[in-house]
């Protein structure tokens, strides 16, 4: 019945208002949840966001370029005059690795 009320009101022109909902976490394991789930909770929390996305971004974009010709090299392992597909694989540089790793942490 509120419902109707209310929709009511709408199409005659009348004005609802909308409370907003504000959470207040009371220990700190409630805080903590508040920061890390939403950015808006307080300016450590828009920090750690920006931060979450930088290192996922970073990681798409270092996966992008290890599969790519430019960043890869061939081992020193690899015959030249007789190669073999798994002699001859090329491979991205080491960095990439330790780069993903440390996103992935």
């Amino acid at each position: 019945r509120d419902e109707a009320d209310r929709l009511d009101a709408e199409l005659k022109g009348e004005k609802t208002q909308l409370v907003k909902f504000e959470y207040k976490p009371e220990t700190r394991v409630q805080q903590l949840f508040m920061t890390l789930e939403d950015p808006t909770y307080s300016v450590a929390a828009k920090t750690f966001s920006s931060f979450i996305m930088v290192l996922i971004l970073t990681g798409c974009a270092t996966q992008i370029m290890e599969s790519m010709e430019e960043f890869q090299f061939l081992p020193r392992k690899c015959n030249k005059s007789r190669p073999t597909v798994s002699s001859c694989r090329r491979k991205p540089f080491r960095e990439f690795y330790i780069i993903e790793a440390a996103c992935m942490l």
